[in-house]
């Protein structure tokens, strides 16, 4: 009984343990002492639970009695250097990744991506270095930091957790003071269950556990002080690296006006940029023209010593539309629409995201087996293009896992059916190429007068090996996939497939930057519209797929969309134009901390529909050949898909609201149609024939809703991927404006800072224009007198009610927003209207 009293202790014990460092572990039956962990160490699960937060992770060595598994005799970073190549640039939040470090390094200690990626800054204190007088004496002239998540070291430090206040800053080692470091921007973090090298483990404080709380935002005194530092960074150090020739005036412009903005003297400024000419400029300038930018810059007076009556000024006019609507989840089928709007309140997501995702999951179930007859000689299939921005941290994988979990789950039962046979087949396949191996071998050494025999021999061994089809597995989704890999498995998979991750991987993928050869992107261009893809390759068999339904549904950050317009052939070819983009605002920042999970009857029959949809039978055509049923729409459905066209039309001349994105606003209608037919068989998914029943005027109405959804979010997307160039230009020249951070510029001036974009004065104006047009800048005439005869050089004044260069506090606003109240910050291009 003593035996039995002491096991339960110990297993009790190592309970208590893994809930201590894994949160979520859990427990089957405490009675039973049992506690389910997947396969997986301590590590590995709670690197897996630190994923589905959205935290990018990383395994790292092991400290082991003395020294490091990485099996250096002098290395003095024992647990704490990554395990993988490339380092940091291996850090994901996919499981399969996370499982297979874990299962080759059980004990490998676990890494948090610190910076935008995950949206967490960490404040390391180091006592052993003073770090507790240093924050004792912050705390005493700033005030106690707020309660937040917090880890103590194996050291027998204390790491503070805070929300990445979303502006540059790099991790630094005592610059808040002896004994306190900061990881952000480019770093990481070790965190519980690692083990230090003293054999003590990181562990998770008491009541600040990270499903406890949540990261507190970094307060303001602390933010204050950061980005105080980031700018004061001396003048040799800004940038880092050398300047070629042609970014010589506007780099040391930029860095003249920084600063003035600090409030150094015309002197001051020009010793600094003649010695950063003379250090980082390849070819340094003539030091006449060092000096006359200093002196130009030094006629500006610094920003601190200014004060300006900003009741003259109005608050400026966002450059681009901030008010998104949000996704209209009561166009969706009931089934669908309670499992995205419970999915959004479990994952404390906008419903965007899982919106966005079932459509594009439904579309991949049914694809090739319906496609929409808009009219005579045109229909459109079902397949769609979807993306989703959000920024790290937002839990994209966990919702793209819950999305994504029928058709795995289908996948994997169908590959298990039909393993043996497939087995067969394979084994059928081997032993006919053998056969017709010796029978060639055969006929080519036979004798004249048994050569007709061996031939006819041959003939048949060929003819039953070609006779012999062997199944592939069922592939429904790819993620990690190149162009020529993707083509193979649509020629498998009869025609259809969806690549569908959580990340912006695709993106390189489809630009070929992990090939030699360049953009591929034939495979998505006819995936998308259904032509014929014909492959031939040297040395491999041709590939031929007829009439090809790829679905793609992504979740990506927003810096995967910047300047996706400029990769070659993105938007010339059309590709851009094919996708449906949904840029939701982020949740981050006002999250509930412990709300209702989703209910466990949402969640089967959304499995249960998504597998129903996956079971429906394909139609064949008049030679008995796998063909898609055709879904048709009634008369009022037919006239309300037309009068959106006919809205349309008038929107896509070059004078009209979408004029310059008609590569995406003229595939619109065909969208729209799409859309209809998934929302229909998503509504009749348990109809004996779907197929057969009219797409109604009402299916089409909320198809239409989607799409004006869509539209605003389109021209978002568009703008941030530099596809309007007047709108692109001006947000150019203010973000150098601000950065200058002066109260007024000469024309003059503002060309010298930025002429390494515009070659020529003029090219400036549209832009310019808008920004005046939107109230960020206003022009003033001012003679110049230091140079005589000189025409005089037009002065633009910078609005004072713009703060120097910030990002948006979406956090705060969405709080705001979800109370029912509709305000932005002034704090950025974007987001400019009264608070």
């Amino acid at each position: 009984m003593a035996a039995n009293s002491d096991m339960s202790v110990v297993v009790e014990d190592f309970i208590d343990r893994v809930m201590r460092v894994f949160p979520d572990a859990e427990v089957v039956s405490r009675g039973e002492s049992i506690v389910r962990t997947n396969g997986l160490s301590d590590q590995g699960r709670a690197a897996l639970w630190y994923a589905k937060q959205g935290w990018p992770v990383l395994p790292l060595h092991t400290p082991r009695s003395g020294s490091c598994s990485c099996r250096k005799a002098d290395c003095q970073s024992q647990g704490k250097h990554p395990r993988t190549q490339r380092g940091l640039k291996d850090a994901s939040t996919e499981e399969r990744t996370i499982r297979s470090w874990w299962t080759r390094w059980p004990d490998a200690n676990v890494a948090v991506l610190t910076g935008t990626e995950s949206g967490l800054i960490v404040l390391d204190i180091d006592p052993r270095n003073g770090g507790d007088e240093s924050l004792a004496d912050l705390e005493a002239e700033f005030g106690r930091l707020p309660a937040t998540v917090e880890s103590r070291t194996g050291g027998g430090g204390r790491h503070y957790f805070f929300i990445h206040p979303r502006v540059p800053i790099r991790c630094s080692s005592g610059r808040l003071g002896p004994g306190l470091d900061l990881k952000s921007d480019g770093g990481y973090i070790v965190v519980p269950p690692s083990v230090h090298c003293s054999g003590n483990t990181y562990q998770w404080r008491d009541s600040s556990k990270p499903n406890q709380i949540q990261p507190a935002p970094l307060p303001g005194w602390l933010l204050d002080r950061l980005t105080q530092q980031y700018e004061r960074i001396p003048a040799d150090e800004e940038g880092g690296g050398n300047i070629p020739e042609g970014s010589r005036n506007e780099a040391l412009t930029s860095m003249g006006g920084r600063l003035r903005s600090m409030g150094m003297t015309t002197a001051e400024i020009r010793s600094a940029l003649l010695e950063a000419n003379k250090g980082r400029c390849v070819t340094p300038l003539d030091d006449t023209e060092v000096e006359r930018i200093a002196e130009s810059l030094g006629r500006y007076p610094p920003r601190s010593s200014i004060v300006t009556n900003s009741s003259e000024w109005e608050h400026p006019i966002p450059l681009s539309v901030t008010n998104l609507p949000e996704f209209p989840t009561g166009a969706l089928p009931d089934w669908v629409r309670q499992f995205v709007e419970a999915e959004a309140v479990a994952t404390q997501t906008p419903p965007d995201l899982a919106g966005m995702l079932t459509i594009s999951a439904c579309a991949a179930a049914i694809a090739k087996k319906v496609v929409v007859h808009v009219r005579e000689g045109y229909q459109e299939p079902v397949n769609v293009f979807v993306v989703v921005i959000l920024p790290p941290g937002s839990r994209k994988s966990a919702v793209f896992s819950h999305v994504t979990s029928p058709l795995e789950e289908y996948e994997a039962t169908e590959t298990e059916r039909l393993k043996a046979e497939i087995a067969e087949q394979q084994s059928q396949h081997r032993i006919a190429t053998e056969a017709l191996r010796k029978a060639e071998k055969k006929a080519a050494e036979a004798k004249w007068d048994k050569r007709e025999a061996a031939f006819e021999e041959s003939n048949r061994a060929a003819r039953e090996l070609a006779a012999i089809k062997v199944l592939q597995p069922l592939r429904l989704i790819v993620d990690d996939c190149s162009p020529e890999r993707l083509s193979t498995l649509l020629q498998e998979q009869g025609g259809r497939i969806a690549v569908m991750a959580p990340e912006g991987d695709v993106f390189d993928l489809m630009a070929g930057r992990y090939s030699s050869g360049g953009p591929n992107l034939g495979v998505y261009l006819r995936g998308h519209a259904g032509d014929q893809i014909r492959v031939d390759r040297v040395g491999r068999a041709s590939e031929f797929v007829e009439s090809p339904a790829l679905t793609v549904g992504l979740a990506v950050q927003p810096e995967v969309l910047n300047g996706l317009t400029r990769v070659p052939g993105f938007r010339g070819r059309g590709l851009i134009g094919r996708f449906l983009f949904a840029l939701p605002h982020s949740l981050l920042g006002c999250r509930e901390i412990n709300p209702p999970s989703m209910p466990p009857q949402v969640k089967s029959e959304y499995r249960k529909n998504v597998q129903a949809l996956l079971s429906l039978p394909f139609g064949t055509d008049a030679e008995g050949a796998p063909a898609p049923h055709t879904l048709s729409f009634d008369f009022l459905g037919q006239e309300a898909l037309m009068a959106f066209a006919s809205w349309l039309e008038p929107q896509l001349a070059a004078t009209g609201d979408l004029g310059h994105m008609t590569d995406w606003a003229g595939k619109l209608v065909g969208a729209i149609a799409r859309l209809a037919g998934i929302l229909h068989m998503a509504e009749y998914v348990r109809e004996k024939d779907p197929w057969t029943i009219p797409i109604n005027l009402q299916t089409v109405e909320l198809a239409i809703q989607i799409g004006h959804y869509l539209i605003q979010h389109a021209k978002v997307a568009f703008g941030e991927m530099g596809a309007d160039q007047e709108l692109d230009d001006a947000r150019h020249i203010l973000s150098k404006i601000q950065s200058l951070g002066v109260t007024e510029i000469t024309r003059r001036d503002l060309f010298e800072s930025v002429k390494g974009r515009f070659k020529k004065v003029d090219k400036m104006d549209p832009g310019l224009g808008l920004l005046v047009d939107h109230g960020y800048i206003r022009r003033k005439e001012m003679e110049d007198s230091s140079a005589r005869g000189r025409k005089p050089s037009l002065i633009y004044e910078v609005n004072p009610l713009l703060p120097p260069e910030l990002n948006c506090c979406r956090s705060a606003t969405q709080k705001e927003r979800l109370q029912g109240t509709q305000v932005n910050c002034a704090n950025c291009a974007n987001c400019a209207t009264p608070t």
